[in-house]
Protein backbone atom coordinates (compact mmCIF):
# COMPACT_ATOMS: atom_id res chain seq x y z
CA UNK A 1 0.00 0.00 0.00
CA UNK A 2 1.12 3.51 -1.08
CA UNK A 3 0.05 6.88 -0.52
CA UNK A 4 -1.36 8.62 -3.70
CA UNK A 5 1.00 10.63 -4.67
CA UNK A 6 -1.17 13.19 -6.63
CA UNK A 7 -2.90 13.58 -3.85
CA UNK A 8 -2.69 16.53 -1.79
CA UNK A 9 -2.30 16.42 1.52
CA UNK A 10 -5.64 18.95 2.38
CA UNK A 11 -7.53 16.56 0.34
CA UNK A 12 -6.17 13.48 2.26
CA UNK A 13 -7.05 15.64 5.68
CA UNK A 14 -10.45 15.86 4.69
CA UNK A 15 -10.62 12.78 3.78
CA UNK A 16 -9.79 11.23 7.28
CA UNK A 17 -11.90 13.40 8.66
CA UNK A 18 -15.03 12.96 6.90
CA UNK A 19 -14.06 9.29 7.29
CA UNK A 20 -14.03 9.24 10.89
CA UNK A 21 -17.20 11.59 10.93
CA UNK A 22 -19.37 9.04 9.31
CA UNK A 23 -18.78 6.28 11.61
CA UNK A 24 -19.55 8.10 14.15
CA UNK A 25 -23.12 7.22 15.38
CA UNK A 26 -25.06 10.42 15.62
CA UNK A 27 -23.55 11.46 12.09
CA UNK A 28 -26.36 13.16 10.25
CA UNK A 29 -28.02 12.71 7.09
CA UNK A 30 -27.29 16.17 6.21
CA UNK A 31 -23.59 15.63 6.78
CA UNK A 32 -24.10 12.75 4.53
CA UNK A 33 -25.04 14.76 1.81
CA UNK A 34 -22.19 16.80 1.97
CA UNK A 35 -20.11 14.42 1.98
CA UNK A 36 -21.27 12.95 -1.64
CA UNK A 37 -21.18 16.49 -2.56
CA UNK A 38 -17.34 16.58 -1.16
CA UNK A 39 -16.44 13.45 -2.90
CA UNK A 40 -17.46 14.31 -6.75
CA UNK A 41 -14.16 15.93 -7.06
CA UNK A 42 -11.56 13.88 -8.39
CA UNK A 43 -8.77 14.60 -5.92
CA UNK A 44 -11.29 13.97 -3.22
CA UNK A 45 -12.12 10.62 -4.94
CA UNK A 46 -8.42 9.66 -4.66
CA UNK A 47 -7.75 10.33 -1.11
CA UNK A 48 -10.85 8.75 0.29
CA UNK A 49 -10.14 5.34 -1.97
CA UNK A 50 -6.74 5.87 -0.12
CA UNK A 51 -8.41 6.26 3.22
CA UNK A 52 -10.44 2.91 2.85
CA UNK A 53 -7.20 1.41 2.15
CA UNK A 54 -5.71 2.58 5.11
CA UNK A 55 -8.73 1.30 6.92
CA UNK A 56 -8.92 -1.78 5.79
CA UNK A 57 -5.78 -2.74 7.34
CA UNK A 58 -7.56 -2.53 10.69
CA UNK A 59 -8.68 -6.35 10.08
CA UNK A 60 -5.36 -7.23 9.47
CA UNK A 61 -4.64 -7.87 13.73
CA UNK A 62 -1.63 -5.30 12.91
CA UNK A 63 -2.52 -3.44 15.96
CA UNK A 64 -2.24 -6.43 18.35
CA UNK A 65 1.13 -7.58 16.61
CA UNK A 66 3.17 -4.40 16.98
CA UNK A 67 4.15 -3.04 20.07
CA UNK A 68 4.15 0.76 18.84
CA UNK A 69 1.10 0.00 17.29
CA UNK A 70 -0.33 -0.69 20.64
CA UNK A 71 1.23 2.48 22.56
CA UNK A 72 -0.21 4.49 19.71
CA UNK A 73 -3.78 3.20 20.28
CA UNK A 74 -3.62 3.78 24.08
CA UNK A 75 -2.48 7.14 24.15
CA UNK A 76 -5.26 7.85 21.36
CA UNK A 77 -7.26 6.60 23.62
CA UNK A 78 -6.63 8.09 27.06
CA UNK A 79 -6.11 11.26 24.76
CA UNK A 80 -10.18 11.08 24.44
CA UNK A 81 -11.38 9.80 27.46
CA UNK A 82 -13.70 7.48 25.59
CA UNK A 83 -14.21 4.30 26.89
CA UNK A 84 -16.73 1.73 25.44
CA UNK A 85 -18.28 -0.68 27.58
CA UNK A 86 -16.87 -3.58 25.56
CA UNK A 87 -13.43 -2.47 27.10
CA UNK A 88 -11.81 -5.89 26.61
CA UNK A 89 -12.51 -6.07 22.98
CA UNK A 90 -9.23 -7.81 21.38
CA UNK A 91 -6.64 -4.62 19.75
CA UNK A 92 -7.88 -5.87 16.06
CA UNK A 93 -11.47 -5.10 17.05
CA UNK A 94 -11.93 -1.64 15.89
CA UNK A 95 -14.92 -1.81 14.20
CA UNK A 96 -16.93 -3.43 17.19
CA UNK A 97 -15.31 -1.23 19.17
CA UNK A 98 -16.27 2.02 17.54
CA UNK A 99 -19.75 0.42 16.92
CA UNK A 100 -19.94 0.45 21.04
CA UNK A 101 -19.44 3.86 21.58
CA UNK A 102 -21.82 5.86 22.98
CA UNK A 103 -23.76 8.68 20.95
CA UNK A 104 -24.16 12.14 22.02
CA UNK A 105 -27.90 13.95 21.32
CA UNK A 106 -28.53 15.32 18.39
CA UNK A 107 -28.33 18.64 17.96
CA UNK A 108 -31.95 20.83 17.69
CA UNK A 109 -33.41 21.03 14.44
CA UNK A 110 -33.87 24.83 14.96
CA UNK A 111 -29.63 24.76 15.05
CA UNK A 112 -28.53 22.22 12.76
CA UNK A 113 -25.02 21.45 13.85
CA UNK A 114 -22.36 22.59 10.73
CA UNK A 115 -19.37 19.99 10.11
CA UNK A 116 -16.47 21.35 11.58
CA UNK A 117 -18.33 22.41 14.98
CA UNK A 118 -16.59 21.23 18.21
CA UNK A 119 -16.22 17.56 18.04
CA UNK A 120 -18.22 15.37 20.31
CA UNK A 121 -16.88 12.45 21.70
CA UNK A 122 -17.90 9.80 19.50
CA UNK A 123 -16.14 11.38 16.67
CA UNK A 124 -12.77 12.16 18.84
CA UNK A 125 -13.35 8.55 19.77
CA UNK A 126 -12.99 8.07 15.93
CA UNK A 127 -10.11 10.16 15.27
CA UNK A 128 -8.39 8.43 17.66
CA UNK A 129 -8.86 4.88 15.69
CA UNK A 130 -7.07 7.22 13.15
CA UNK A 131 -4.08 8.01 14.99
CA UNK A 132 -3.78 3.97 15.06
CA UNK A 133 -4.44 4.36 11.41
CA UNK A 134 -1.70 6.62 10.84
CA UNK A 135 0.36 4.09 12.46
CA UNK A 136 -0.62 1.21 10.25
CA UNK A 137 0.71 3.37 7.55
CA UNK A 138 3.51 5.42 8.54
CA UNK A 139 4.62 2.76 11.38
CA UNK A 140 3.27 -1.17 11.28
CA UNK A 141 4.34 -0.64 7.35
CA UNK A 142 7.89 -0.31 8.37
CA UNK A 143 10.49 0.89 4.81
CA UNK A 144 9.38 3.05 2.50
CA UNK A 145 8.64 0.96 -0.80
CA UNK A 146 11.10 0.05 -3.56
CA UNK A 147 10.41 0.51 -6.91
CA UNK A 148 11.63 -1.70 -10.09
CA UNK A 149 11.59 -0.59 -13.44
CA UNK A 150 11.98 -2.08 -16.66
CA UNK A 151 13.49 0.08 -19.49
CA UNK A 152 14.31 -1.21 -23.05
CA UNK A 153 14.94 -4.89 -21.95
CA UNK A 154 12.79 -7.15 -19.55
CA UNK A 155 13.48 -7.64 -15.68
CA UNK A 156 13.09 -10.54 -13.41
CA UNK A 157 12.71 -9.49 -9.97
CA UNK A 158 13.44 -12.17 -7.07
CA UNK A 159 11.15 -10.59 -3.67
CA UNK A 160 11.89 -10.89 -0.72
CA UNK A 161 9.74 -13.78 0.31
CA UNK A 162 11.00 -15.96 -3.24
CA UNK A 163 8.35 -15.06 -4.96
CA UNK A 164 9.74 -13.56 -8.89
CA UNK A 165 8.10 -11.27 -11.05
CA UNK A 166 9.10 -10.42 -14.82
CA UNK A 167 8.56 -7.16 -15.93
CA UNK A 168 8.08 -6.01 -19.23
CA UNK A 169 9.45 -3.71 -21.06
CA UNK A 170 8.98 -0.14 -19.86
CA UNK A 171 7.11 -1.50 -16.81
CA UNK A 172 6.80 -0.28 -13.82
CA UNK A 173 6.50 -1.30 -9.91
CA UNK A 174 6.59 -0.17 -6.38
CA UNK A 175 7.08 -3.40 -3.76
CA UNK A 176 6.23 -2.87 0.22
CA UNK A 177 6.63 -5.61 2.35
CA UNK A 178 5.43 -5.92 5.85
CA UNK A 179 4.75 -8.24 8.75
CA UNK A 180 1.83 -8.64 7.89
CA UNK A 181 1.19 -7.69 4.25
CA UNK A 182 3.09 -8.13 0.71
CA UNK A 183 1.34 -4.87 -0.57
CA UNK A 184 2.36 -4.10 -4.56
CA UNK A 185 1.62 -1.21 -6.96
CA UNK A 186 1.82 -1.65 -10.77
CA UNK A 187 2.42 1.80 -12.05
CA UNK A 188 2.43 1.25 -15.60
CA UNK A 189 3.36 -2.05 -18.17
CA UNK A 190 3.11 -5.40 -17.88
CA UNK A 191 4.15 -8.43 -15.95
CA UNK A 192 3.94 -11.66 -14.67
CA UNK A 193 3.95 -12.78 -10.69
CA UNK A 194 4.92 -16.28 -9.62
CA UNK A 195 3.70 -15.73 -5.92
CA UNK A 196 5.07 -17.77 -3.08
CA UNK A 197 2.23 -19.06 -0.46
CA UNK A 198 2.19 -17.29 2.66
CA UNK A 199 -1.04 -17.67 4.37
CA UNK A 200 -0.25 -15.34 6.68
CA UNK A 201 0.81 -12.30 4.58
CA UNK A 202 -1.91 -11.80 1.54
CA UNK A 203 0.23 -10.58 -1.83
CA UNK A 204 -1.67 -7.69 -3.09
CA UNK A 205 -1.10 -5.90 -6.62
CA UNK A 206 -2.61 -2.20 -6.89
CA UNK A 207 -3.77 -1.34 -10.22
CA UNK A 208 -5.84 1.76 -9.75
CA UNK A 209 -9.15 1.18 -9.62
CA UNK A 210 -8.98 -2.27 -8.39
CA UNK A 211 -6.83 -4.82 -6.64
CA UNK A 212 -5.49 -8.17 -7.34
CA UNK A 213 -5.42 -10.64 -3.46
CA UNK A 214 -3.34 -13.88 -3.47
CA UNK A 215 -1.79 -16.16 -1.71
CA UNK A 216 0.45 -18.58 -4.14
CA UNK A 217 -0.49 -18.30 -7.52
CA UNK A 218 1.18 -17.47 -11.49
CA UNK A 219 -0.70 -14.49 -12.97
CA UNK A 220 -0.08 -11.69 -15.65
CA UNK A 221 -1.28 -7.73 -14.33
CA UNK A 222 -1.50 -5.63 -17.11
CA UNK A 223 -2.35 -1.63 -17.06
CA UNK A 224 -1.38 0.77 -19.56
CA UNK A 225 -3.58 2.08 -22.59
CA UNK A 226 -6.22 3.25 -19.79
CA UNK A 227 -6.39 0.05 -20.09
CA UNK A 228 -6.09 -2.78 -17.11
CA UNK A 229 -6.44 -6.70 -17.71
CA UNK A 230 -5.45 -9.50 -15.18
CA UNK A 231 -4.35 -13.21 -16.93
CA UNK A 232 -4.49 -16.41 -14.25
CA UNK A 233 -2.44 -18.42 -15.52
CA UNK A 234 -2.28 -21.00 -12.35
CA UNK A 235 -3.73 -21.23 -8.97
CA UNK A 236 -6.63 -18.43 -7.86
CA UNK A 237 -6.99 -15.13 -7.27
CA UNK A 238 -9.58 -12.23 -6.76
CA UNK A 239 -9.75 -8.93 -8.34
CA UNK A 240 -11.18 -6.53 -6.20
CA UNK A 241 -13.20 -3.04 -7.14
CA UNK A 242 -11.94 -0.43 -4.72
CA UNK A 243 -15.60 0.49 -2.97
CA UNK A 244 -15.09 4.26 -4.73
CA UNK A 245 -15.27 2.59 -7.86
CA UNK A 246 -17.77 0.03 -6.66
CA UNK A 247 -16.56 -2.53 -4.91
CA UNK A 248 -17.62 -5.67 -7.25
CA UNK A 249 -15.24 -8.50 -6.62
CA UNK A 250 -14.65 -11.64 -8.92
CA UNK A 251 -12.57 -14.85 -8.52
CA UNK A 252 -10.48 -16.16 -11.63
CA UNK A 253 -10.07 -19.75 -12.63
CA UNK A 254 -6.66 -20.72 -14.71
CA UNK A 255 -6.97 -19.70 -18.14
CA UNK A 256 -9.33 -16.53 -17.38
CA UNK A 257 -8.85 -13.62 -18.20
CA UNK A 258 -10.58 -10.01 -16.94
CA UNK A 259 -10.71 -6.64 -18.46
CA UNK A 260 -11.82 -3.14 -17.92
CA UNK A 261 -10.99 0.27 -19.25
CA UNK A 262 -10.26 3.16 -17.31
CA UNK A 263 -13.36 5.28 -18.56
CA UNK A 264 -15.43 2.44 -17.55
CA UNK A 265 -14.11 0.71 -14.88
CA UNK A 266 -17.14 -1.07 -13.79
CA UNK A 267 -17.76 -2.59 -17.50
CA UNK A 268 -15.32 -5.54 -16.85
CA UNK A 269 -14.99 -8.24 -19.19
CA UNK A 270 -14.76 -11.80 -18.40
CA UNK A 271 -13.16 -14.14 -21.34
CA UNK A 272 -11.47 -17.42 -21.08
CA UNK A 273 -8.19 -17.32 -23.01
CA UNK A 274 -5.20 -19.34 -23.60
CA UNK A 275 -3.06 -18.48 -20.62
CA UNK A 276 0.83 -19.39 -22.19
CA UNK A 277 0.24 -17.77 -25.25
CA UNK A 278 -0.81 -14.33 -23.18
CA UNK A 279 2.09 -14.95 -21.23
CA UNK A 280 4.80 -16.12 -24.28
CA UNK A 281 6.27 -12.91 -23.91
CA UNK A 282 8.13 -14.00 -21.00
CA UNK A 283 9.92 -16.58 -23.00
CA UNK A 284 11.00 -14.77 -25.88
CA UNK A 285 8.01 -15.26 -28.36
CA UNK A 286 4.91 -13.65 -29.38
CA UNK A 287 1.66 -15.76 -29.75
CA UNK A 288 -0.87 -14.12 -31.93
CA UNK A 289 -4.21 -16.80 -32.14
CA UNK A 290 -6.82 -15.07 -34.07
CA UNK A 291 -5.65 -11.42 -32.76
CA UNK A 292 -6.80 -8.23 -34.39
CA UNK A 293 -3.99 -6.58 -36.26
CA UNK A 294 -3.59 -3.54 -34.60
CA UNK A 295 -3.04 -5.28 -31.24
CA UNK A 296 -0.16 -7.40 -32.85
CA UNK A 297 1.75 -4.79 -34.58
CA UNK A 298 1.58 -3.13 -30.91
CA UNK A 299 2.81 -6.37 -29.52
CA UNK A 300 5.55 -6.57 -32.26
CA UNK A 301 6.75 -2.99 -31.48
CA UNK A 302 7.34 -3.22 -27.95
CA UNK A 303 10.77 -4.97 -28.78
CA UNK A 304 11.58 -4.61 -32.94
CA UNK A 305 13.09 -1.94 -34.59
CA UNK A 306 12.32 -1.28 -37.47
CA UNK A 307 8.97 -0.44 -36.00
CA UNK A 308 5.42 -1.74 -37.69
CA UNK A 309 3.13 0.96 -38.71
CA UNK A 310 -0.64 0.64 -40.30
CA UNK A 311 -1.32 2.65 -43.51
CA UNK A 312 -5.15 3.16 -42.73
CA UNK A 313 -6.94 2.49 -39.27
CA UNK A 314 -9.11 0.13 -41.92
CA UNK A 315 -6.66 -2.76 -41.67
CA UNK A 316 -6.62 -2.78 -37.35
CA UNK A 317 -9.36 -5.48 -37.32
CA UNK A 318 -7.71 -7.77 -39.65
CA UNK A 319 -6.90 -10.96 -37.65
CA UNK A 320 -3.52 -12.87 -37.56
CA UNK A 321 -2.44 -15.63 -36.14
CA UNK A 322 1.32 -17.09 -35.44
CA UNK A 323 4.59 -17.69 -33.38
CA UNK A 324 6.81 -15.42 -33.66
CA UNK A 325 10.47 -14.17 -31.94
CA UNK A 326 10.02 -11.29 -29.63
CA UNK A 327 12.17 -8.72 -31.83
CA UNK A 328 11.61 -9.59 -35.24
CA UNK A 329 9.55 -7.04 -37.05
CA UNK A 330 10.51 -7.83 -40.47
CA UNK A 331 9.41 -11.61 -40.14
CA UNK A 332 6.09 -10.99 -38.84
CA UNK A 333 5.31 -8.05 -41.45
CA UNK A 334 6.48 -11.06 -44.10
CA UNK A 335 4.21 -13.47 -42.53
CA UNK A 336 1.63 -11.21 -43.00
CA UNK A 337 1.97 -10.31 -46.23
CA UNK A 338 1.91 -13.58 -47.26
CA UNK A 339 -1.60 -14.44 -45.19
CA UNK A 340 -3.42 -11.32 -45.69
CA UNK A 341 -4.31 -8.55 -48.45
CA UNK A 342 -1.19 -6.79 -47.46
CA UNK A 343 1.88 -5.52 -48.41
CA UNK A 344 4.62 -4.14 -46.88
CA UNK A 345 7.27 -1.10 -47.39
CA UNK A 346 10.47 0.07 -46.13
CA UNK A 347 10.10 3.67 -45.45
CA UNK A 348 12.77 5.06 -43.05
CA UNK A 349 12.67 3.48 -39.69
CA UNK A 350 9.69 2.08 -39.67
CA UNK A 351 7.77 -0.72 -42.19
CA UNK A 352 4.42 -0.16 -43.08
CA UNK A 353 1.72 -2.16 -43.92
CA UNK A 354 -0.99 -1.25 -46.62
CA UNK A 355 -3.46 -3.12 -48.32
CA UNK A 356 -2.49 -4.95 -51.13
CA UNK A 357 -3.55 -3.81 -54.54
CA UNK A 358 -6.07 -5.89 -56.43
Amino acid sequence: MTQDRQTPPPAQHEAERWFARLRAPDCSAAERAAFERWRREPEHQRAWAETERVWQRLDTGAVAADARLRALAERAWADTAVRAPQASLPAGDWPRTLAALPARPRASAARPRQYGSKLPMALAAALALFAVMFGLRYVGVGVPPVHYAAGDTQRTVTLTDGSRVQLDVGTRLAVRYSGVHRALVLEGGRAVFDVSHDARRPFTVDLGESQVTVLGTRFQAQREHDRVSVTLDSGSLRLDQHPQAGGRSERLSPGQQLSYSAEQPTAWRRRDVDAEAVTAWTRGRLVFRFTPLAEAVEEVNRYAKPRLRLAEPGLAGLQVSGNFIAGDSALAASAWTATLPLRAERQGDEIVLSRAAR
